[in-house]
């Protein structure tokens, strides 16, 4: 890239197109806007700051926007088709490939990047091999490398590929994993950061919960059900507690043998309003993933408060992350009745 005519583009005008990420909706509509960035660099007036390449900033910035938040943030049905496409893995590729255009690369490095071959769909085998590649390169420190790498990182979450999947499990660290899971779950990966708040639902709450089920789903199908459980065990559930049960169970290795939750909820508010709350939030959490725990266990059962007895219910479309809210008929369910 450094031996690119770049072209000057204004700093605010940039800006102004990175501000309406959110606004895209559609694949193509991302694409083009990518390619008119591709080549143009900026500088910053207010200070020192300059980018160098506007269209792979561009990428940085759409990958992370789930990154920080204090809420789950949810990419539009474009957007997460963009995320699959063949354009981006081919952006990807190319980036690797002029990354390591310096470096002897084995066969099935050299292989895996000149296929057809999108990088959803390649292997565990090839995804090690291509990410060693950059390992290696990145122990240079250089600033270029560590924002590909990371950026390459931030893509790789985000597919549903098995090999893609096998190779987070098994090459990711637990810690790192947990830490990543929770910063793209509208949570801090710190405790600290909630310090003496209970429970609280602007902290922790079902929709929280529910993102990182299924970020745990997509891995191991084994870890959301030990997560569900986990959760289940908890007496309360403010962030405090939670953050630090869910680092000790990443730990773990994602089980519950030999594992106790975190208890160390300290709050002015009464510790029985605490319980009642958590049992409320557990309850949404539960009835929000009812159906996919059904389907992995048809025999799993809750001694919550899953569904309301009325015609009209109030359920959520969570099949596209989009939880906005629509009233459904359902007929002839039999309410699970709580027990204490």
């Amino acid at each position: 890239m450094e031996n690119k005519n770049y072209i000057e583009m204004n700093y605010d005008d940039y800006k102004k197109i990175e501000s309406k990420i959110d606004l895209m909706k559609t694949e193509e509509e991302l694409i083009e806007t990518h390619k008119k960035l591709i080549g143009k660099t900026c500088k910053s007036p207010y200070s020192y700051y300059e980018i160098k390449d506007c269209g792979v900033e561009f990428i940085e910035e759409f990958l992370s926007r789930d990154w920080g938040r204090t809420i789950v943030y949810q990419y539009s049905s474009g957007a997460k088709i963009f995320i699959q496409s063949k354009y981006l893995s081919d952006y990807f590729k190319n980036s690797i490939k002029e990354l390591l255009s310096t470096q002897e690369l084995s066969d099935e490095v050299k292989n895996a990047l000149n296929s057809d071959k999108l990088i959803n769909d390649m292997s565990e085998e090839e995804l090690k091999s291509i990410c060693s590649s950059i390992n290696v390169f990145y122990k240079n420190s250089e600033q270029k490398t560590v924002n590909i790498a990371g950026s390459i990182m931030s893509f790789l979450y985000k597919l549903n590929g098995k090999g893609v999947m096998a190779y987070i499990k098994n090459n990711v660290s637990n810690d790192s994993l947990a830490e990543d899971i929770l910063r793209t779950s509208g949570l801090c990966d710190r405790a600290s950061y909630y310090p003496r708040r209970g429970v609280n639902r602007g902290d922790l709450n079902e929709g929280n919960l529910v993102a990182i089920f299924r970020k745990l789903l997509k891995i191991d199908q084994n870890y959301a059900i030990e997560f569900v459980e986990m959760v289940k065990q908890m007496e309360t559930l403010g962030a405090t507690e939670f953050i630090n049960s869910f680092k000790k169970f990443a730990k773990n290795g994602f089980k519950l043998d030999n594992f106790k939750v975190d208890d160390d909820n300290i709050s002015l508010s009464d510790r029985a309003y605490q319980i009642s709350a958590s049992e409320k939030m557990k309850d949404e959490f539960i009835s929000r993933i009812i159906y996919t725990l059904r389907e992995i266990n048809p025999n799993f059962t809750y001694k919550g408060r899953q569904f309301r007895d009325y015609d009209d219910y109030w359920n959520w479309d969570y099949d596209d992350y989009n939880y906005k809210k629509r009233l459904r008929k359902i007929k002839n369910i039999i309410e699970t009745k709580r027990q204490y």
